[in-house]
């Protein structure tokens, strides 16, 4: 939702907080969006922060299935996504375009998985959108 109100009415908010984005959803039908904004916008005047768990790759939720009865582990690594890549993809995509009003930060946080991801993630983006001691670290500026 957040990525789709990003680049459908970027006026809905002033900061984005996307925490593992399913941007493999539709064939990665976001990254398509992506490139019709940039199309017919020269600028995107938000705070984006996205993040996504270390584990949220095909060989991630394998490992995290081994301990899961066999009736459950097929439901976890199928089908193969790399949530890892798609994040990376979109926020490249973003950072590509040099918004000047862009302000766009990204970070896989290592050991999570899209289970555990939610309160990591939703803490350190508060924590850096409010400007907490130590913020700049937490999640860094994405620039190319």
């Amino acid at each position: 939702f957040g990525a789709y109100a990003l680049l459908e009415n970027p006026g809905s908010f002033q900061n984005y907080v996307l925490v593992s984005p399913s941007i493999w959803w539709d064939e990665r039908h976001i990254l398509g969006r992506e490139r019709r904004y940039a199309g017919n916008h020269s600028d995107l005047d938000a705070t984006v922060i996205v993040t996504v768990g270390g584990h949220e790759t095909s060989e991630g939720r394998v490992r995290a299935a081994a301990h899961l009865p066999e009736f459950a582990r097929a439901a976890l690594v199928a089908p193969a996504r790399d949530m890892v890549r798609d994040a990376e993809a979109f926020v490249d995509a973003l950072a590509d375009r040099r918004y000047p009003g862009l302000r766009l930060r990204y970070r896989t946080i290592v050991d999570e998985d899209h289970v555990s991801i939610p309160p990591v993630a939703t803490s350190q983006s508060l924590r850096v959108l409010f400007n907490e001691p130590g913020h700049d670290t937490l999640i860094p500026e994405r620039r190319r």
